[in-house]
Formats: structure tokens, C-alpha cells, sequence
């Protein structure tokens, strides 16, 4: 198999994955979470139920598609092999995670953040999805950091974790707060929260 046709059939990967996530999230700001069926979602991509389920093994996991690309992303994160410098790193990797959404994706997030506002099966979701993905980010920092012991890495994805959370908590306060504020938001917290753990000053 050659380079190009690998490339071919992962951008056609990521197009059906694309069209599936916005199926289901028109179709669920539309008629509801509930209402909403997988047949109702292929229909409107216009694939077949195989190809759904190829891809997706749930409706929420189709509307939730951004928590799987977050994933991948972790799964390929390079950080320094000290703490300190795997923090800031860390940070950095989610300011630009927030840079690109606010860039290319406002409006289908502001959609998004919406209809699980509205939605507590959703809401459960998003909230096993985020525990999940900042294991994750423990596993992945345990391997970039082998000289240090695991509670290193907790802590280290624990406090990357609670800025992304302040961070979204003060974005939905404001009710008429845009996508394009969380980058500036996080920057604010981001820097606070490098001034609480940066190392101390020899005196």
C-alpha cells in the first residue's frame, strides 16, 4: 500500500467521521438527544447504518466526536523529560488545542456546549469522557517522564485538568460569552497557574 493511498483513505476516514458528528449534532439540536435515532443520523449523512457503526459505537460517542480527536492528540503529545517543563508544555499543548477550536470550529462548539447544557444523558457523558481522557494524559505523561514516580504525572495532568476547568467554568457564566474568549480565558488562568507552581527562587 502506498503513502498516498494510506492518505487518501484517512481523509476519507476523517470526512465520513466529520459528516456522521454534524448529522447528529444538527439533527439533536433540532428534535433533541432522546428523539434522535441512529437511522435518523446515517440518513442524513447519507451512509448506512454499517458504515455508522464502523465508526461510532453510540449516538453520543458521534456527537461527542471532539473528546476522540482530543484522544488522539494526547496519544501523540511529546513533552520534556523534567515536571516543571512537562507542565508548561502540557499548558501550552491545551493553549493551542483552544487557539485552533476558537479559529475553526466556534460555531459547531458554541452548538455543541449548548445542546449538552440542555441535555443530562449528554452531560454524563461529557463528564465520564473527560475523566477518561485525563487518565489518559497520566498514562501518556508516565511515559514521557519515566524518571519520575507516578504521582508526578497525576498531579501534573490533575493541575493541567483544573486550569482547562476554570477555564470553561468562567466561559459559561457568561451567558453572552463567545468561543473566541476561551483562548484569551485560559492565557489569564494558564498564567496564574504558573505562577502558583513555578519552582522557587534561590535566594
Amino acid at each position: 500500500m502506498t503513502h498516498s493511498t494510506t492518505d487518501l483513505r484517512t481523509r476519507r476516514r476523517l470526512a465520513t467521521e466529520q459528516e456522521l458528528h454534524q448529522a447528529a449534532l444538527r439533527l439533536m439540536t433540532e428534535r433533541g438527544f432522546a428523539a434522535t435515532t441512529v437511522d435518523e443520523i446515517v440518513a442524513a449523512a447519507g451512509v448506512s447504518q454499517r458504515t455508522f457503526f464502523r465508526y461510532f459505537a453510540t449516538k453520543e460517542d458521534a456527537v461527542l466526536l471532539g473528546y476522540r480527536e482530543l484522544d488522539d492528540a494526547i496519544d501523540s503529545l511529546q513533552v520534556p523529560g523534567d515536571p516543571h517543563s512537562a507542565l508548561e508544555a502540557l499548558l501550552l499543548f491545551h493553549q493551542d488545542q483552544l487557539d485552533r477550536l476558537a479559529q475553526d470550529e466556534a460555531d459547531r462548539y458554541l452548538l455543541l456546549q449548548r445542546l449538552i447544557s440542555t441535555e443530562p444523558a449528554l452531560r454524563d457523558a461529557v463528564a465520564a469522557r473527560e475523566l477518561a481522557s485525563m487518565d489518559r494524559l497520566r498514562l501518556r505523561l508516565q511515559t514521557q517522564l519515566p524518571a519520575a514516580p507516578p504521582l508526578t504525572s497525576r498531579l501534573i495532568a490533575e493541575i493541567a485538568t483544573a486550569v482547562l476547568r476554570v477555564t470553561f467554568d468562567h466561559w459559561r457564566a457568561d451567558p453572552d460569552g463567545s468561543v473566541a474568549e476561551l483562548p484569551r480565558l485560559y492565557r489569564q488562568v494558564r498564567v496564574a497557574a504558573q505562577t502558583l507552581v513555578a519552582p522557587p527562587r534561590r535566594q
